[in-house]
């Protein structure tokens, strides 16, 4: 089960906070046509369906915990812990969706996601052969 109380993920350029609808019409900009053309759901048409898309999203709390992924003040997508593992303290990291004008921007130079650092420190990847940290 995930945490009762929300909690938010901040690092010194992106900030992650619980879902809720206040961030749907910052969503429904963020995540036009082309954002959603490789996901097997259409698009919201409208901000009052990304509304009802959040909820949706919240609507699974055993399974998942839905983020807004902020930056300064703006929206620029939404990310997803799912599949809480107790005993191993672990979750999976899903429904990314970030919006299209961030496709670039939130990677760094050396090519790995600019995400909060307490996000990083608590939920390392394997390291690959080849690949340096």
């Amino acid at each position: 089960m995930f945490p009762q109380l929300p909690f938010a993920l901040s690092g010194p350029r992106i900030r992650l906070e619980p879902l809720s609808i206040e961030h749907a019409e910052g969503l429904w900009a963020a995540a036009d046509d082309e954002v959603f053309a490789k996901l097997p759901y259409n698009r919201p048409l409208t901000v009052q369906a990304m509304s009802e898309w959040s909820c949706a999203a919240l609507s699974r709390e055993a399974v998942r915990l839905p983020f807004a992924v902020v930056v300064g003040r703006e929206v620029a997508g939404t990310t997803s812990y799912w599949y809480p593992d107790e005993v191993r303290r672990q979750v999976e990291i899903g429904s990314t969706l970030p919006g299209r004008s961030w496709w670039e921007s939130t990677r760094r130079p050396n090519g790995r996601p600019a995400l909060p650092d307490s996000h990083r420190r608590h939920h390392r990847t394997p390291q690959h052969p080849g690949t340096h940290r």
